[in-house]
């Protein structure tokens, strides 16, 4: 039996340990094959691994955890190994990470998947429905982008409907699905839904908004040195105050656009006010360029005034600097010395 390694939150390790033998949870293969959904990559549209931890826990509450996790592999570029305690090795030395994601981020790829279809973009539907029509559509785009050669990855492996319909029928992708859509509740047990554009911007906007907030952006390293290096560190007032605040949400919108298709990541940078930040970058670009042509011009400009003087000492020109031997040798007394030249000119023959 193969063992994987994986680093979960605390909240998820229910899902291992209730199904594992003797309660073990080292061993992430023993959780229930049904829980594992391969579904599209929010950006790519590429079929990924997913877990969804308890497909049927309430979620009434907006700030409970997702219990949706994103499953990503870390693989060394050599073989290696896990030791563990009492003499325990596990073979595979790659690493598991389980990140909690917002069902809505997968939910906007099947949602944009049907709307270029005729007539189902403006109708309200049950979810199952949609995501099963939403299937269709993207296992005939991968297996035509897999003929055209444009998947320059593995061939991924076609979506399987009854995992999608697992995923649609949780609870907490129903509210996922309220959050970015419009909604009817035609009875208990029935719910038609349609996505609202307007929705999805106001709902990705609150991410920003968040993701911006000045503790949490700063959190990312990655981030904060990017303010740093576009002079728009903790320092900044003023004016530049603003411009780093507009760089937040600048940076938060990136952050997003890596779990969104690339028309919504534009409209969700669209609908915020980016030309005093852009007139910022594009004034450090000018003068990055100006200090670099500066630079070539003044490298190239030295080699010829080097020759030049070479050529001025070597012709013994005015800005020529006489050696110190000349100069001891000016000094001398010749008077009564024969000129070196007179040792080099024939003798008459007596």
């Amino acid at each position: 039996m193969s063992v994987q390694v994986c680093i979960a939150p605390s909240g998820t390790v229910s899902a291992f340990t209730q199904h594992s033998p003797a309660g073990r949870s080292d061993a992430l293969n023993t959780a229930p094959s049904q829980s594992f959904l391969r579904l599209p990559h929010p950006r790519t549209g590429i079929p990924c691994l997913f877990l969804l931890a308890d497909p049927s826990a309430p979620s009434t509450s907006k700030k409970s955890a997702s219990p949706l996790l994103e499953v990503q592999s870390i693989a060394p570029d050599a073989s290696r190994s896990w030791f563990f305690g009492n003499n325990t090795i596990v073979q595979d030395g790659k690493l598991l990470v389980l990140t909690p994601i917002d069902p809505a981020f997968l939910l906007i790829s099947f949602f944009m998947s049907i709307a270029t279809a005729p007539g189902t973009a403006t109708q309200f539907r049950p979810l199952e429905d949609i995501l099963e029509d939403a299937t269709t559509n993207i296992n005939a785009s991968i297996e035509e982008q897999s003929q055209q050669g444009t998947i320059t990855t593995v061939t991924p492996q076609p979506l399987v409907l009854d995992e999608v319909l697992r995923f649609a029928r949780s609870d907490y992708v129903k509210l996922a699905a309220q959050r970015i859509c419009e909604f009817k509740e035609i009875s208990e047990d029935l719910i038609v839904f349609r996505l609202c554009r307007n929705k999805l911007r106001d709902h990705l906007r609150t991410k920003v908004a968040r993701i911006s907030d000045t503790p949490i952006y700063d959190s990312f390293q990655t981030l904060a040195r990017g303010l740093a290096k576009d002079g728009l560190g903790e320092e900044a007032e003023g004016l530049m105050k603003d411009l780093r605040q507009s760089a937040r949400v600048r940076g938060a919108c990136d952050v997003l656009a890596q779990y969104l298709p690339p028309d919504v990541a534009g409209e969700l940078v669209a609908s915020f006010d980016f030309n005093a930040l852009e007139a910022h970058h594009q004034a450090l670009r000018d003068e990055e360029s100006t200090t670099v042509s500066a630079k070539i011009a003044k490298e190239n400009t030295a080699p010829k005034e080097a020759m030049a003087d070479t050529g001025k000492k070597a012709k013994g020109g005015k800005n020529a600097t006489p050696s110190q031997g000349v100069k001891k040798l000016s000094k001398v007394n010749v008077q009564g010395m024969s000129k070196l030249n007179t040792f080099f000119t024939k003798k008459d023959k007596v």
